[in-house]
């Protein structure tokens, strides 16, 4: 029938633009590269954290998460979207930049958006912000992952301003598609091919996690004693 030719043909529309995507060698979930302040308490002595001491989420990006569907992006900090295969899976990563109203830097970064994540050693700080966000039907709280080497920034959750649809989680990533390319400084994807990954959150981010982990004890307790 004209139906099944139609769902044939989307089908096989959608097969051949995957397979026209580049193929990625690794991509995995980063903390934020800007961050250089190495302030913060660390659970074991320098050097000797485990994979298994580390923040779940950077380990592995489970593709069967990854948000590949239309949104709208904010359109002067939208620097790029790059469509990539991973595991068999269409990988859109999102290219911004923070605004010059905001920061002159326009620090560059590079996100994929995910359904879920493993929650079990990070903490949303809450902030509730709708001005300013890369998705403007969302607003935005920082994520922070804890580990045996402190704080780390890794993202962002997105939840929907109207309250009507699904919350998402904007991850910071690093990725390889082959053949590593020298980086161009002079051009902005090259500075983003440029940033330098693994550093630990800012003092002012761990105390604001510090107290957000204390804040949710203290409810658990509070809830349990009833």
């Amino acid at each position: 029938t004209m139906g099944r030719q139609v769902v044939v043909g989307c089908l096989l529309l959608a097969l051949l633009a995957l397979a026209s995507c580049k193929e990625l060698d690794y991509l995995q979930a980063v903390e934020n590269p800007h961050i250089r302040d190495r302030k913060g308490s660390s659970t074991q002595e320098e050097g000797q954290c485990t994979a298994a001491d580390s923040c779940p989420v950077s380990q592995f990006v489970n593709p069967a998460n990854i948000l590949s569907g239309h949104i709208d992006a904010q359109p002067d900090t939208l620097v790029d979207i790059k469509i990539f295969k991973y595991m068999g899976v269409q990988v859109p990563i999102y290219y911004f930049k923070q605004p010059d109203r905001l920061n002159p830097d326009q620090l560059p970064f590079r996100l994929i958006r995910v359904s879920t994540i493993d929650l079990s050693s990070v903490v949303t700080i809450p902030h509730k912000m709708s001005h300013d966000s890369w998705f403007p039907a969302y607003y935005w709280d920082i994520l922070v992952c804890g580990g045996c080497d402190g704080w780390r920034h890794i993202g962002w959750k997105f939840s929907p301003k109207n309250g009507a649809g699904e919350a998402f989680y904007a991850l910071i990533v690093d990725y390889g598609e082959g053949k590593q390319r020298q980086a161009d400084p002079s051009h902005p994807e090259g500075v983003l091919e440029a940033l330098t990954v693994g550093v630990r959150a800012p003092a002012w981010l761990i105390a604001l996690a510090t107290a957000t982990v204390h804040a949710q004890m203290q409810g658990v307790g509070s809830s349990t004693s009833m």
